[in-house]
């Protein structure tokens, strides 16, 4: 898939087209965000994301960091039109190649120049400029993430397929992009928290304990940078108390990052 992205022009164009008016528009940005993020998870797929996107902070691993590229992920088809939504189409050409072949020089050549397109598009930059959108649109851009990050109830609800990997990449982008604009959270918190606490019960629900771990600890994450304001740590610490309501083998899968995450906190 990176191959075909590398080797199709037009791609490459359609992503720089595509970023770039995402940073220099972002405050006028409301419904696109959805066709951005459908952007970012093609890239994601094709693992050409920077390192900083797609890795999350962890309290047991040794580098505290973990990786959210776990395995190879399918792409499902999808049919769209508008400037937006062909660069998904661009990105997903070729999805029928096996990625078990070994790369010829000429493959090669395109994975580098893939490499180098999404490289210049500085895609880290939508989570750390976005301190510096005007609040609609700020809005805007949680509620789609908020969207990309349901929960395997949402998708049950919505008779849509769903992938488990895909879920924390999103929720791993929204926490970024929470604690980028923690001098202003008090607007879109209501929303993050109702959002974890939905996330929490219906992957614990599901048994989907990557999800549930990444709930925990993004939760956790959430509440040592908020708890230093005092208009924000009363509101923190209830919002903690939705870790009581998981059953206790669910907690028991999670205590050691309970653990450390409270260390911290306290």
């Amino acid at each position: 898939l990176t191959i075909s992205f590398g080797g199709n022009p037009k791609a490459c164009l359609a992503a720089n087209t595509v970023f770039n008016l995402a940073h220099r528009h972002g405050d006028i940005i409301r419904e696109g965000w959805k066709n951005v993020l459908d952007c970012v998870l093609q890239l994601y797929r094709c693992k050409l994301l920077p390192k900083i996107l797609v890795e999350a902070e962890d309290f047991i691993e040794l580098t505290g960091k973990i990786s959210l590229v776990r395995e190879e992920i399918q792409l499902s088809q999808k049919t769209e039109t508008g400037l937006l939504s062909s660069i998904y189409s661009y990105i997903s050409l070729g999805s029928e190649i096996s990625n078990h072949r070994v790369p010829s020089p000429e493959d090669q050549d395109n994975i580098r120049t893939a490499q180098a397109c999404i490289r210049d598009c500085h895609l880290e930059q939508l989570i750390t400029e976005s301190k510096f959108l005007r609040s609609d649109s700020l809005h805007e851009l949680v509620k789609a993430l908020i969207h990309a990050s349901y929960g395997p109830e949402g998708h049950v609800s919505l008779g849509t397929s769903y992938n488990e990997d895909t879920a924390v990449f999103f929720l791993e982008l929204l926490l970024k992009v929470v604690i980028q604009n923690r001098d202003r959270v008090n607007s879109i918190w209501q929303y993050v928290r109702d959002h974890i606490y939905t996330l929490l019960m219906g992957a614990a629900a599901c048994d989907h304990h990557f999800l549930v771990e990444r709930s925990v600890v993004g939760l956790l994450r959430l509440a040592i940078r908020l708890m230093r304001r005092e208009d924000m740590s009363p509101v923190v610490l209830q919002s903690l108390r939705m870790l009581l309501l998981l059953k206790a083998s669910t907690l028991s899968r999670v205590a050691r990052q309970v653990s450390y995450g409270l260390y911290e906190l306290l």
